[in-house]
């Protein structure tokens, strides 16, 4: 297996754009209060919060595609070694965040059902959010830590990304427009179709089924399946892996190219700048678009609806020269980044620990400032003392000790920073 091309630049834009995406998800969970009474553009762009979620998973296949194949293309480690990287870097804090949610779980389990029943109930779903298992069942989506769904979905992703990463490999613009237009057509298909379904009226029965104490309707379990369902959210991915490679391709041409082709390729940076910039102008006012969509807003928030701008906004952030790029790739975006995912995961514990204990009212702006302050401190601290420790302390006993399921093929390679 051919190593990892040594020293491939840091995409420090891309960590700066990761905050900016978990801080977005995070205000539309808890800046509706504040705008119940703000101006409705504002209101609909915060509606359309969710859509962040299909930008984490384009991201990650782009920075796994980067960060983690060879010369070839093909996956730089093996499985085993791939997966326990990703299992050190998302686990702990998963586990740490699904502690944290439980009692208020437990809290509303006991409104439906009694507390024994509740206490059993929470432990079942602890199991299933431990197991990563939750997206799988349109009912269980979201319980123990709501956020958690999403790495139920990236765990798939993961297990995944060794066998489909190389036969996802495009090099120029026609590969990757060939590649990336058929899987952005795949992944909105089902949101299309649910569309139709619920416009001419075909999901407007009210009755239920229930898993583990958790009743939906019609409705509700196919919005869950077409929005959760990790083998529907995996064609995001693939396009994330297809921009990688491309990515990748540029980089070794444009670092491999003659002194006198720098000038020319000084204008085409300048150009993907001024295209990136136009995709943020384009994605607030589609955002906001989608946010006004009404009784049909969380099924296009959930969608794959954006990608193509995404894209666009990506290859210009890795590519291009700008001042989006030169704004994501400071320092400070850059290490708010580093804790993005712990301010993801953590949100809704912290939500419900910060109200038991400040009881703030999130409705008026200073307060609201402050909790997403906070809320930004803790991710921090979280990422400083409890994610980096855990995952090195994991990833040395894995190097070091003779576990009996560990490959033995070569040696590690470090990924960029992320």
């Amino acid at each position: 297996m051919s190593p990892t091309p040594a020293r491939r630049p840091h995409l420090h834009a891309l960590t700066g754009l990761r905050f900016v995406a978990a801080l977005y998800v995070v205000l539309y969970h808890y800046a509706a209060y504040w705008l119940e009474d703000g101006p409705s553009a504002l209101r609909a762009f915060d509606a359309a919060g969710p859509v962040a979620v299909s930008l984490f998973f384009v991201l990650s296949g782009l920075v796994l595609t980067y960060g983690s194949t060879d010369a070839e293309g093909r996956c730089s480690r093996s499985p085993r070694d791939f997966w326990f990287a990703r299992f050190t870097r998302i686990y702990p804090l998963f586990v740490l965040a699904l502690l944290l949610a439980l009692p208020s779980a437990l809290a509303l389990l006991k409104n439906d059902h009694g507390t024994a029943s509740a206490i059993a109930l929470t432990a079942a779903h602890a199991v299933v959010a431990l197991g990563l298992l939750q997206a799988w069942v349109p009912h269980l989506a979201f319980v123990g830590n709501a956020p958690g769904w999403s790495l139920s979905v990236e765990a798939f992703f993961y297990l995944m990304f060794p066998f489909i990463v190389h036969r996802l490999r495009c090099r120029t613009m026609r590969q990757l427009l060939s590649l990336t237009i058929p899987l952005w057509i795949l992944a909105m298909a089902p949101t299309v179709l649910l569309e139709i379904v619920e416009r001419t009226g075909g999901l407007q029965s009210t009755s239920t089924t229930s898993v583990l104490g958790v009743a939906v309707t019609p409705a509700l379990f196919f919005e869950r399946l077409v929005g959760q369902f990790p083998v529907l959210r995996l064609a995001e991915f693939c396009i994330g892996i297809c921009i990688g490679h491309f990515v990748v391709a540029r980089i070794e041409a444009a670092a491999g190219a003659p002194a006198d082709a720098l000038e020319v390729s000084a204008v085409v940076q300048r150009r993907l700048g001024r295209a990136g910039l136009a995709s943020i102008v384009a994605l607030v006012i589609a955002l906001t678009a989608a946010g006004e969509v009404g009784e049909t807003t969380e099924i296009l928030v959930n969608s794959a609806f954006a990608v193509p701008l995404f894209a666009v906004l990506l290859v210009s952030l890795t590519l291009g020269i700008g001042p989006h790029v030169r704004l994501l790739s400071s320092s400070t975006f850059v290490k708010l980044g580093a804790a993005s995912y712990a301010l993801y995961i953590v949100q809704d514990p912290f939500a419900w620990w910060w109200g038991k204990i400040v009881r703030l009212d999130l409705g008026q702006p200073v307060w609201l400032a402050l909790f997403v302050i906070a809320m930004i401190g803790a991710s921090l601290v979280l990422e400083r003392f409890i994610e980096i420790p855990a995952r090195e302390q994991l990833l040395r006993r894995w190097r070091t000790h003779d576990w009996p399921w560990r490959s033995r093929r070569g040696p590690e390679v470090r990924q960029p920073a992320r």
